[in-house]
């Protein structure tokens, strides 16, 4: 959405009721203040409400957080796997060399 959102203007929308679909698809059901739907307008320069743009800007943005949480996510574990393998990794050169040191003593 095209300007931010203050903690009184995600007040005036709350979610009723989330329907899971057998299709895998969920359908969410929104109360919506007319509050929300001037702010709405305002910020889209819509002179009128309209369900489908909401409905769009609404996909877009859950679509956009996803998005981001998976790259957050998938970043992580990245970067959890590298400390993992760099652990891995140095104990066996500790090993490599304890036992090339031990060998030189022999």
């Amino acid at each position: 959405m095209s300007e931010n959102i203050n903690k009184e203007d995600r007040q005036l929308l709350e979610v009723i009721e989330i329907i899971d679909n057998d299709d895998g698809t969920s359908e969410i059901v929104f109360e919506i203040t007319d509050e929300f739907k001037d702010w709405f307008k305002k910020c889209f320069g819509l002179k009128r409400w309209s369900n489908k743009r909401f409905q769009k800007e609404l996909v877009e943005a859950i679509q956009d957080y996803i998005e981001k949480e998976t790259k957050q996510q998938y970043c992580a574990e990245l970067e959890y796997n590298h400390h993992l393998m760099e652990s891995v990794f140095e104990e066996e050169i500790k090993e490599i060399i304890e036992k090339d040191e031990s060998e030189k003593k022999d």
